[in-house]
């Protein structure tokens, strides 16, 4: 094995390292993006519709968990515990059938709320 042979070798082993690199993804995700399926259907944009407040969907949830954080923690201790976890419950129990059964974007923000109130619950 001569030295040219030992450069070619590293600049090709460089090359590859270059062509798997992470410092390229769009090259990578331009090349496999017929594998995913991006449409409107997958999204679920023609099921309940573009919106406005679809920004909406992880804030109620996150807000209404930490709002009621704030207020449940003490509201336990004076009352009974057993009631917050039976109403938590109740109220998880209808933010999952308001979400699974929404027809429209404000309905699942509805149910978010529900399942962060819930949650904190």
């Amino acid at each position: 094995m001569t030295t040219s042979d030992n450069v070619e070798k590293t600049i090709s082993q460089t090359e590859y390292i270059d062509q798997i690199s992470v410092h390229k993804p769009v090259e990578h995700v331009a090349v496999h993006t017929d594998t995913f399926d991006i449409s409107e259907d997958a999204l679920g944009t023609n099921d309940i519709g573009p919106s406005s407040n679809l920004l909406w969907v992880p804030l109620a949830y996150t807000l209404s968990l930490s709002v009621s954080f704030l207020l449940v923690g003490r509201f336990s201790d004076i009352f009974a515990r057993r009631w917050f976890f039976i109403i938590g419950n109740a109220f998880a129990i209808i933010g999952t059938i308001m979400g699974a059964t929404a027809k429209t974007v404000n309905t699942i923000v509805g149910g978010n709320v529900f399942n962060g109130l819930g949650a904190a619950i």
